[in-house]
């Protein structure tokens, strides 16, 4: 028990160690919403113990709608530098470039003037399902013993919504099977220029089983004023791996790692009379995330941010040029590691009404990331000079002639932090009413509840959500 707790109060801190925002990322991974204690506990906590005795099956149906509000925050985690918009140009523009026109192959106007354009993104997560837990007590084994299953069915919208204004002397595409390109808000969708990591300006759309989480717990301490209780649980793999197609894009569940994990919950009354109650409820839980494969897109350390999208060719094509992105994406080793959940909440009860609030704090070590395989890529950072590479280049210095003789981009120049989501952690408030009773001497319940996530950086988003429970027990 002692490991275990040390164990815990470890994994928050390194959690919440080297929490600032991210830029120049390539993947986000928000908090799954297997890893939200507030849609699993809130008033189920509290009557599972005041049911424990009285029933053999409980089934929670939560229906739920979440959305996020920090759009300029995540605009900075993808974007280079922290910046909130990007100049692209030509090279012959004015002034001095975010990205520069000819990496995204943007066509020059038949007139001989130069491109320019701005881009921006203002990125909104979507989500909404059912969150369904189950329960058995194991009354036929020990009366302390019980089994639960959470199985939550999600719907997941994300849209980067990149707007691109202030265009100058765009080009016209007259080739729709060509992989170039008339302006930048084109070239991040063009899927015959980048096979990965475009930016939509439209919905994605996923939606499935977002894993199952099983719990096998045992009532240590099991009275009618208090009940305290550990459990070891399960986490089963029922989503989708990410494919890298489309930044920001949706994700159910935890990628495809299986998980272990343990926790202790309980629930004190400290005040009651012949009509109204007034509990404390806490829980502590903490799941590991093994290793699986991913797959992740990655910059370049000496080319520095957004180098992904420089432009690059095989030695034994030199006139064959792509964008940088096609080989930048690998399969990868990805270890999430630890996540550590608390939530404490307050409990009234009058009569069959009942009120709970309470806040929930969230924490996510940082990934352990590497490549599944070894670096062999025979290619170079393409200049203007054919067969021969700008090794120097980044994305804001424009494609220049060079004499630098083909020189393979080796595996200590890949920057597979970029790839890696940071450590993360959000705090949580959350408040429902509940309305209970009985139906055919069957106990039912009917909850409505809302709660507010707080991102203290941008590697975690900031929602606002609603949710409708119902209850149901034999």
């Amino acid at each position: 028990m002692n490991k275990y707790v040390l164990r815990v109060v470890i994994a928050s801190l390194i959690c919440t160690i080297n929490l600032h925002s991210a830029t120049s990322k390539t993947f986000f991974k928000p908090r799954p919403i297997l890893q939200d204690n507030v849609l699993e506990k809130s008033m189920s906590l509290h009557r599972s113990h005041t049911l424990k005795s009285k029933v053999d099956f409980q089934i929670d149906n939560n229906f739920f709608y979440e959305q996020s509000t920090n759009k300029s925050d995540i605009k900075q985690y993808f974007f280079p530098d922290y910046k909130k918009s990007l100049a692209i140009k030509d090279a012959g523009a004015s002034g001095t470039p975010d990205i520069s026109a000819d990496w995204l192959k943007i066509e020059s106007s038949s007139f001989g003037d130069t491109f320019e354009s701005k881009i921006r993104l203002s990125p909104v997560f979507r989500q909404c399902g059912v969150y369904t837990k189950l329960r058995k007590e194991l009354d036929f084994v020990n009366k302390r013993l019980w089994v639960s299953a959470n199985l939550p069915f999600v719907e997941i919208k994300t849209n980067a919504n990149l707007r691109e204004y202030d265009v100058l002397n765009q080009q016209y595409k007259t080739n729709t099977t060509s992989d170039a390109n008339t302006n930048a808000a084109g070239a991040l969708n063009n899927s015959l220029f980048l096979k990965y990591g475009k930016i939509n300006k439209g919905t994605q759309r996923l939606a499935g089983l977002a894993d199952i989480d099983f719990k096998f717990g045992y009532d240590f301490i099991q009275k009618e004023e208090k009940l305290f209780s550990f459990y070891g649980s399960l986490i089963i793999p029922t989503g989708y791996k990410p494919k890298c197609e489309y930044i920001f894009e949706p994700l159910i569940g935890n990628a495809c790692h299986l998980g272990l994990g343990c926790g202790v919950h309980g629930d004190l009354n400290f005040f009651k009379d012949s009509e109204n109650q007034l509990n404390i409820l806490g829980n502590l839980d903490y799941h590991y995330l093994f290793k699986s494969t991913e797959l992740r897109s990655f910059d370049l350390i000496s080319n520095g941010p957004w180098s992904r999208y420089l432009l690059v060719f095989d030695q034994l094509t030199p006139g064959v040029v792509v964008s940088g992105i096609n080989y930048f994406t690998k399969e990868m080793n990805i270890t999430p590691r630890s996540t550590t959940n608390f939530l404490a909440a307050i409990h009234y009860k009058h009569k069959s009404f009942n009120f709970e609030t309470g806040y929930n704090f969230w924490a996510r070590e940082c990934e352990k990331i590497s490549l599944r395989n070894p670096w062999s890529e025979n290619i170079g950072i393409a200049s203007a000079t054919s067969a021969n590479i700008q090794s120097s280049a980044t994305i804001a210095t424009p494609r220049a002639t060079s004499a630098e003789g083909f020189n393979a981009i080796p595996a200590s120049n890949l920057n597979l932090n970029s790839a890696r989501h940071q450590s993360a952690c959000s705090h949580k408030i959350f408040a429902a009413v509940d309305l209970s009773g009985k139906w055919k001497d069957y106990p039912v319940a009917v909850d409505l509840g809302a709660n507010y996530e707080f991102a203290p950086n941008n590697n975690v988003l900031a929602k606002w959500g609603l949710f409708l429970q119902l209850f149901f027990a034999i």
